[in-house]
């Protein structure tokens, strides 16, 4: 995240007051910087860029990693599931629900 925010400063002072673009030149250095963040997370979840915690390839399927679970007890808990444990499917709702059901959230 830190070089999205470096890569928006660097093109905000290219383009505000160098090429005198203004607020458009704000707009592309924010989406700039912006796509630069996703592609970089997106490299992350793939495993082929380093995550915040500095080990490569931590997000692979199968992958145990440098660290044991013996070093990190929130790894420990997730070691400690079955694999013949059923996986978890998350299905999207296309209706939306009544407002008896919705109200709190809003309320809160």
């Amino acid at each position: 995240l830190g070089g999205a925010n470096a890569v928006n400063l660097l093109l905000d002072i290219l383009l505000i007051p160098g090429a005198g673009m203004g607020p458009r030149g704000a707009a592309i250095a924010t989406t700039t910087a912006e796509w630069v963040a996703a592609f970089w997370f997106g490299g992350v979840l793939a495993g082929k860029l380093p995550s915040a915690e500095g080990d490569l390839g931590q997000n692979r399927k199968g992958h145990a990693g440098p660290r044991g679970s013996d070093a990190d007890p929130d790894r420990a808990s997730l070691s400690s599931l079955d694999s013949s444990d059923p996986p978890l499917v998350v299905v999207p709702s296309f209706s939306i629900p009544p407002w008896a059901e919705v109200k709190a959230l809003v309320v809160a």
